[in-house]
């Protein structure tokens, strides 16, 4: 009635236990997307859900519901259609009749689900027509959405304060992985580094001939000389993760003032 969306968080402590506990990779996101406004406000929740570090890696799911004008295959076609229009990443679903049967079905084991209802006087109903008693019972953490309008999810990037911030997350986000990678390289290195002097003292205690000797030795010092390439790429790689962390924070702090 004041024109404002409505977000009810339904979650108990055991819920949250179990999202603790769930990696960011293996973390699934369910949105229950239906045809009214309510729809595209929870693919964006989600959406910014998946902006935070704990949750960067986790799977957004989309259920369509089939039109009955459309096939299935139809159905998802639409659906990628809008996803690759608002450059949301999510991997779509199509189900013909959804009810709490289904939805429990396939949410029951997901860590967030995202589902739309509405008011009717002052009794809140579930979307699609369905019951929420027994299925809040079922699922993980739910978040129930009535969207107060329609929500313009275009495809440009975002401006201002905010578009800034988002962009220096991406960047320390990248850095953060380039620094990972380049230390997994820098320990390989490093290990073969020590199996190539193994070897080269192994011989030399042999007294194997000298061309073996020579050989081994110019091995040894190859991967001498990767293992320091490598460790100094990793140390360049972790300043400038911990640079691009920093500017991020520095941004965040200056929005909040």
């Amino acid at each position: 009635r004041q024109d404002c969306n409505i977000v009810l968080l339904e979650a108990t402590g055991h819920d949250l236990a179990v999202i603790e506990k769930t990696p960011s990779k293996k973390r699934t996101i369910d949105v229950w997307f239906g045809e009214d406004a309510s729809g595209p406000l929870m693919l964006l929740f989600a959406y910014l859900m998946t902006r935070d570090e704990q949750w960067k890696k986790a799977t957004i799911r989309l259920f369509a519901s089939r039109r009955p004008d459309e096939s299935a295959e139809q159905t998802l076609a639409r659906v990628r259609t809008m996803l690759e229009d608002v450059r949301i990443e999510a991997e779509p679903f199509v189900v013909d009749v959804v009810n709490e049967e289904a939805i429990e079905a396939r949410s029951a084991g997901s860590s967030v689900v995202f589902l739309p209802f509405r008011l009717r006087g002052d009794t809140l109903v579930g979307g699609f027509g369905i019951g929420l008693a027994h299925t809040l019972e079922v699922l993980p953490m739910c978040a129930l959405v009535l969207a107060a309008e329609d929500i313009d999810l275009d495809a440009r990037p975002e401006e201002g304060p905010h578009g800034e911030i988002a962009e220096a997350m991406d960047t320390a986000s990248t850095f953060t992985e380039k620094f990972v990678q380049a230390t997994k390289e820098a320990t390989e290195a490093a290990e073969m580094l020590a199996a190539a002097l193994k070897e080269l003292e192994r011989a030399r205690k042999k007294n194997v001939e000298p061309e073996v000797l020579v050989a081994l030795a110019a091995a040894h010092e190859r991967a001498a000389e990767a293992s320091d390439r490598a460790t100094r790429r990793a140390g360049k790689a972790q300043a400038k993760a911990m640079q691009a962390d920093h500017d991020a924070q520095t941004l965040r702090e200056e929005s909040e003032e």
